[in-house]
């Protein structure tokens, strides 16, 4: 809320250009003898009603202070009454009292000619270069505003795009042309400078206190955010996150004003600074064209007379060879001499040694906000810092950026992080005698935010401990394996729970590991940008190469064998006693002496039906059709079981295990280092896709004392990226004010593609079992010889059976015939 201004007075504005002094030795033994000649232009249309009095004052000056400071060198004074003189490059620096446009100019025209400047001009008028001029506009006192922030455009320090302007009724329309002026009109400087898109937003003040408070809602819920995040006013739209940058300036501060009493309003990671009034008001306070005029004609004869001495003195220690070699050049001695003003102009301010304006100074302070809450022996308050003063003469001089946060992130601050071993994502490695080594996708990211956001960080490790983590000299074993002794999920291990639990007490400022997102832990903790997505897939087993000679004995065991033996020889008596006592033959007389009357027919039959070939002839008795259709029903049942082990022997693999892909893939790996042999493959579809990501702790919610301004100007609304979905995150607590900021930095890691190209770093190679394919060739398998020769093992011993029983019968029938030829038969004719 912009308390009472002063309204703002434009004075007229002198500019004084110098150039510098060249030395003047006037008893060198090499009789080097070199005069300075500086330029005085007053432009008398801008001070008409003073003209012949300040050009009087400046010569009567200009005197005085070459007989009493000027004691080495020659002094050439040049006097122009108006702007369009011209000089060259004999001139050392100009000295110009001149309106703004007339200013830069002179400058533009002069630039080649390497002087320096001092000026004296009006109000909101951009400054020259600060390394060539020292620039001075005049203006009234309190109406400063529009002046500092044109400095702070110029500066650059405000690297905005949009700008909010808030104030209320106590800003008249003259004052708050001004400010948008300063803001957005077009620099005359060659440099380019942002052009900033203001939006002004006014609200009337009232007695009524919560009527005041409801329209100061109403204004800042208009302006467009995405995001909630703290709680008082601004905080509670969304407003203030580390994205946004507010700039609080407080014009009126004579009323026991304490600006470090916002610092208590701050929270983590938000951009807040202020600019206050600091000005003292008191009788040595005077200001005005003529005091200024004085005081910097008298510090610019000291500084030629300074720079001049010096030279004096180097020149009498060198030949004149060596002077003309290391003299210094025309640029060098105007630094010089603009340094050395500006030093003796802040010398005379702060020693009181000067009288111009040295009570009207504005600071600057901001407000040091992330990574507070994570630091060791602090209790986490927010300090305001002093980042810099502003003064009509010298302008904006920082000693730290006005908001450090955007420029230098977390400011180097250590952040304590845990984390466990889980490959490919967090890979901890332990020597004995060596540093703990820490690599993976993670670590990768981690590594590359600690870069971008100025951040170290110390890892604290998981453990089943007392205390629920080590400091990394020792690795718990309670950890994620590869082997299948814990469940590889990463919803089920306590270690994550555990990681969970330090987020959530902000006792780390992140968990550093690959996070499943779950709604689970949404209300306690927040996830960062998805780093990844991680599919689920099928491992299933390769057919292995193996001998299969006495394939056809493998689907069956050695005691199913010797039962199917044993069936074959009680069924073949059975069958052929039941067909020779059966009744059935005689009653109808036609028992045969073939057939099932034969021992032989019955076993060939039994042995034919088990081959499923069976025979001719059935028995006529149903006692005998019985025992063969009993014994077709045990054959079916026997071939189609062999059969089916028979196929599924040849094609191997009965089981098959589902868990993450990068999780499988290190199972293969380590499978195949471990037997050389392939003897796995993944599946080609991929399913149950997980988000991965890293994990924060929540913001505070806290309740904030409403507090009065005198005015806001803010960048303007948030911008919430969106992310490409193929991430994993890292895990974090309630809506913290970081997650904006590692967001954005995780998606500009991914448009590059180094998550993806750390991700390849860190899975295991393509090997000799890596198949395009993947189960596709474990599933069509081409059955070849070495599957088929278990069948030509039979062939073969059929054949050799075979042989053997027609040499038996060889045997028996050259048996008979010799038996026969010794029997003596009659003859009878």
């Amino acid at each position: 809320m912009l308390l009472e201004q002063t309204t703002l007075a434009l004075k007229m504005v002198l500019v004084v250009c110098l150039t510098d002094s060249v030395l003047c030795q006037e008893s060198s033994k090499y009789s080097h003898t070199s005069n300075d000649t500086i330029g005085i232009i007053v432009d008398p249309r801008f001070m008409p009603d003073k003209t012949s009095k300040v050009i009087a004052s400046i010569k009567q000056k200009v005197n005085e202070l070459r007989e009493q400071e000027l004691k080495q060198g020659v002094l050439n004074v040049e006097y122009f009454w108006t702007t369009r003189a011209t000089v060259n490059a004999e001139y050392t620096g100009l000295v110009i009292v001149a309106a703004c446009p007339d200013v830069w100019r002179i400058y533009r025209d002069n630039e080649e000619n390497n002087l320096f400047y001092l000026v004296i001009t009006e109000s909101d008028c951009p400054r020259l270069p600060s390394n060539e001029a020292v620039t001075l506009p005049l203006g009234a006192s309190g109406s400063e505003i529009s002046q500092i922030l044109l400095d702070l455009r110029t500066s650059r320090a405000l690297n905005w795009k949009t700008v909010n302007l808030i104030h209320d009724d106590s800003v008249d329309r003259d004052l708050m042309g001004g400010f948008i002026g300063s803001l957005t009109k077009e620099m005359p400087s060659k440099q380019s400078l942002p052009s900033f898109d203001v939006v002004v937003f006014n609200f009337l003040t009232t007695d009524a206190e919560w009527e005041k408070t409801k329209r100061i809602h109403n204004l800042l819920s208009s302006i467009r955010v995405k995001r909630d995040n703290s709680n008082y006013m601004a905080k509670s739209l969304g407003l203030v996150n580390p994205i946004n940058q507010w700039l609080f300036i407080v014009p009126d501060t004579k009323y026991n004003f304490n600006v470090t009493t916002f610092g208590n309003l701050l929270g983590e990671g938000e951009n807040v600074a202020f600019a206050y009034n600091s000005s003292t008001a008191t009788a040595q306070c005077v200001g005005g064209l003529s005091c200024h005029v004085e005081e910097i004609l008298r510090v610019l004869v000291v500084a030629i007379d300074k720079s001049s001495t010096e030279e004096y003195e180097l020149s009498n220690q060198v030949s004149e060879e060596e002077w003309e070699a290391i003299k210094p050049s025309k640029v060098e001695r105007r630094n010089s001499l603009v340094m050395f003003l500006r030093a003796r102009l802040n010398e005379a301010r702060l020693n009181e040694v000067g009288k111009c304006d040295i009570c009207t100074m504005w600071s600057f302070k901001s407000g040091e906000t992330w990574g507070e809450e994570f630091q060791e022996n602090t209790d986490a308050t927010i300090d305001l810092l002093d980042v810099g003063v502003w003064t009509p003469r010298d302008g904006l001089r920082f000693s730290d950026v006005l908001f450090p946060h955007i420029e230098q992130g977390f400011r180097g601050k250590n952040l304590p992080v845990i984390s466990f071993h889980f490959p490919p994502w967090q890979i901890i490695t332990a020597n004995p005698g060596e540093p703990i080594q820490y690599k993976g996708v993670i670590f990768e990211v981690l590594n590359q935010l600690a870069r971008n956001l100025n951040f170290t960080y110390t890892v604290l490790i998981a453990s089943n401990n007392t205390e629920g983590y080590t400091n990394g000299s020792y690795i718990s074993p309670y950890v994620q394996t590869l082997e299948g002794e814990q469940d590889a999920s990463p919803t089920a291990n306590p270690t994550w729970d555990k990681m969970i639990d330090f987020v959530s007490q902000k006792r780390v400022f992140l968990a550093a590991a690959a996070f499943t997102h779950t709604y689970k832990h949404e209300n306690i903790i927040n996830y960062t940008a998805a780093i990844s997505v991680e599919p689920y897939v099928f491992l299933v087993a390769r057919p292995r190469e193996l001998s299969k000679t006495l394939l056809f004995t493998a689907p069956f065991t050695p005691a199913t064998w010797l039962c199917i033996g044993v069936s074959i020889l009680v069924t073949i008596p059975l069958l052929y006693c039941l067909h020779m006592i059966s009744p059935y033959y005689e009653h109808y007389k036609i028992r045969e002496q073939s057939g099932f009357h034969k021992f032989s027919n019955c076993v060939w039959y039994i042995y034919g039906a088990l081959l499923q070939q069976g025979g001719g002839k059935l028995p006529e008795a149903d006692s005998g059709r019985l025992v063969i259709g009993t014994w077709w029903l045990f054959v079916l049942v026997i071939v189609t079981t062999y059969c089916d082990s028979v196929v599924a022997r040849i094609r191997s693999g009965s089981h098959v295990f589902i868990q993450r892909k990068t999780t499988l893939l290190y199972l293969l790996k380590k499978q195949f280092q471990k037997s050389n042999s392939c003897d796995f493959s993944l599946g080609d579809e991929e399913f149950a896709e997980e988000q991965l990501s890293m994990v924060l702790a929540q913001g505070r919610d806290e309740e904030f004392a409403e507090e009065q301004l005198s005015m806001v100007l803010a960048q303007g609304s948030a911008y919430m990226p969106v992310i490409n979905r193929e991430h994993h995150s890292y895990c974090l607590p309630l809506l913290n004010a970081c997650v904006l900021v590692i967001a954005i930095r995780i998606g500009r890691m991914h448009r590059v593609g180094l998550i993806h190209k750390w991700l390849q770093d860190y899975l295991p190679k393509k090997d000799k079992c890596w198949s395009e394919s993947k189960s596709a060739q474990g599933t069509n398998h081409m059955v070849n010889l070495n599957d088929m020769q278990g069948s030509f093992f039979v062939l073969i011993i059929g054949c050799i059976a075979g042989g053997i029983s027609i040499s038996i019968e060889f045997c028996l029938h050259m048996y008979k015939v010799s038996k026969e030829r010794s029997v003596i038969h009659p003859f009878v004719s």
